[in-house]
C-alpha cells in the first residue's frame, strides 16, 4: 500500500532535484565566435552579456543561436553577396545627398520607379533582380556616413604628406548658430581646395577658442602643423591680431607660416570706399530688397507681379557684404527686374518708385552692376 500514496520529499530530495536541474542547465553550451566567420562578414558583440554575431554590412545583430557557419553563410548570401546591388546602393546615396534630398526618397521614389521602368522596359526577371538592392532609409544615412568618412580620410591622407594652407572663417546658419569653417588649399597635380571643417562655436568666439577648434581637429587627423606654410583670415583683431589672435597662435605651431589678408574681405572693405553718389544708389537698393524680402506677404505679391508681367525672374536675392560677386548678382537680379519693383513700389505708395523712375539712378545703378560682376 507505501507505493500508492504520496510520500513527503524531504529537503535532501529538493537539494538533489535542483542540483540535477543546475547541472542541465550547465550543460548547454554555446558556440564560440572563430575569425573565419569574417569571411562571411561578421564579427561579435555582446548584448546584455550574452555574444552575438554582428554583420559588418549591415549592422544586423543575429541571434546567439545563429552563430554556426551555415547560418552566417545563408545570411551573407541572401543579402550581401551581389555587389552591383551594393555599388548601386552607394551610387543612389551619393546622389541623394548631392541633391540635398529626404533619405526616405530612394525606398519611396527611386526604388519603386526604377522597378517599374525595369519591367515596363525589359520584363520582370530584371525587375526582380531591382529589388536586392538595399535603399532603406537607415540604410542610406549609413552608405552616406561612409562615404563622408571615406572622403575625410582621403583628404587626411593627402594632406599628411604635403604643404598645405588653411582660410578660416566665421559664419552664422539660417537659425543664427555661429561656426568656425576652414578650407585647406593644396597642391595635388593641380592646385586643390577642399572644405576641412565646419564646427559650431559653443563658448565665446575668441583666438584661443577658435584655434582649440582648429588645433583638436589637426590633432585627432594626424596631420602635422609644420606643413602649414599659409594662413589667410579676414582683418578683425581676433583673427589678424599680432600677438593674440589665431594666425599668431598658428605662427607658434608653424613659425615659417605667412598670413594673408583674405582677399574676399578685401573686396569688402574696397566697396565701402565707392563714391557717395554710388553708396546712395547702393543703399537705396538694399533697403528696397529688404522691405520686399523681409515681409512674407510682400514677397508673395512681388512674385505674382513677376509672374504676371512675364519677368524671367519672380524673386530678389538678398545682399551680402563680403561676397563680392554674390552682391554683383544681387544688384543684376535688381537691374533686371527695375520694371517690375518700380510698379510694385508705386503701388506700396514708396517713395523709392520716382528713384527708379529716374534715368541718372539707374545709370549708376548698372555702373555698379558692371564692377561687382567683372572685377
Amino acid at each position: 500500500m507505501d507505493k500508492f500514496l504520496s510520500r513527503k520529499r524531504t529537503f535532501d530530495d529538493n537539494k538533489a532535484s535542483t542540483s540535477a536541474q543546475t547541472s542541465i542547465v550547465l550543460k548547454i553550451k554555446s558556440r564560440k565566435y572563430s575569425q573565419e566567420y569574417l569571411n562571411f562578414g561578421f564579427t561579435i558583440t555582446e548584448v546584455n552579456g550574452e555574444e552575438k554575431p554582428l554583420c559588418v554590412i549591415c549592422s544586423k545583430i543575429l541571434a546567439a543561436d545563429s552563430m554556426k557557419p551555415n547560418k552566417l553563410k545563408r545570411h551573407f548570401e541572401t543579402l550581401h553577396v551581389n555587389e552591383k546591388a551594393l555599388l548601386t546602393s552607394y551610387k543612389v546615396s551619393n546622389k541623394i545627398a548631392r541633391c540635398k534630398k529626404p533619405h526616405t526618397i530612394a525606398e519611396e521614389l527611386i526604388l519603386p520607379a526604377a522597378i517599374e521602368i525595369a519591367e515596363t522596359m525589359f520584363g520582370d526577371n530584371f525587375a526582380k533582380e531591382l529589388q536586392s538592392i538595399p535603399l532603406s532609409n537607415d540604410t542610406v544615412s549609413r552608405r552616406i556616413d561612409d562615404i563622408a568618412e571615406d572622403v575625410e580620410q582621403q583628404l587626411f591622407g593627402k594632406l599628411r604628406d604635403k604643404l598645405f594652407s588653411i582660410q578660416l572663417d566665421e559664419a552664422t546658419d539660417s537659425n543664427k548658430d555661429a561656426h568656425f569653417i576652414a578650407y585647406v588649399r593644396f597642391w595635388d597635380g593641380m592646385t586643390a581646395v577642399e572644405l576641412l571643417f565646419c564646427k559650431p562655436i559653443k563658448l565665446k568666439a575668441i583666438a584661443i577658442v577658435l584655434f582649440d577648434i582648429s588645433n583638436n581637429f589637426i590633432n585627432e587627423a594626424n596631420i602635422e602643423w609644420k606643413n602649414c606654410v599659409g594662413i589667410r583670415t579676414d582683418g578683425a583683431r581676433t583673427m589678424s591680431g599680432r600677438f593674440k589672435s589665431i594666425q599668431a597662435l598658428v605662427k607658434q605651431k608653424s613659425p615659417l607660416c605667412i598670413w594673408t589678408h583674405c582677399m574676399i574681405h578685401r573686396e569688402a572693405l574696397a566697396s565701402k570706399e565707392i563714391s557717395l553718389g554710388l553708396n546712395i544708389v547702393l543703399m537705396t537698393v538694399v533697403t528696397v530688397v529688404n522691405y520686399i524680402k523681409m515681409r512674407p506677404l510682400k514677397s508673395r505679391i512681388f512674385s505674382g507681379l513677376c509672374k504676371d508681367m512675364g519677368a524671367v525672374y519672380s524673386s530678389l536675392l538678398f545682399d551680402c557684404e563680403a561676397r563680392w560677386l554674390s552682391r554683383g548678382k544681387f544688384l543684376q537680379r535688381v537691374y533686371e527686374l527695375r520694371n517690375e519693383i518700380t510698379i510694385f513700389l508705386e503701388e506700396e505708395n514708396l517713395p523709392e518708385a520716382e528713384k527708379f523712375r529716374d534715368g541718372l539712378f539707374l545709370m549708376k545703378l548698372s555702373y555698379l552692376v558692371d564692377i561687382y560682376l567683372r572685377n
